[in-house]
């Protein structure tokens, strides 16, 4: 496939991930913890909960991990820039699950 197929599935797939979790966290009256931490982890290391800041950091989250897609696939490959974001994203994610876990 073209950079260029590879680009429109990375935004699709953010725009995607975005709205899956603010499905899964923002239900809830008051957030959980759990899929807070998982679907938007800088918003737990901003603790941020709650208000314009929170929705802010959750529409650009994974806007920018496509962007840094985006960027890095003019130079590697797609598998490599792809496992590379993965591994940040998770751990990015477990060190706010031990953030939570830790309140």
């Amino acid at each position: 496939m073209s950079r260029r197929i590879y680009i429109i599935i990375a935004f699709v797939l953010s725009i995607l991930a975005t709205l899956v979790g603010w499905s899964q966290t923002f239900i809830h009256k008051t957030w959980p913890p759990a899929h807070t931490a998982l679907w938007f982890p800088l918003v737990v290391f901003a603790d941020s909960y709650g208000g314009v800041e929170m929705v802010v950091l959750s529409l650009i989250q994974f806007p920018v991990f496509a962007i840094l897609f985006t960027l890095g696939i003019r130079r590697w490959r797609v598998a490599a820039v792809s496992s590379a974001l993965g591994f940040i994203y998770a751990l990015i994610a477990g060190i706010a699950f031990m953030m939570v876990g830790s309140r």
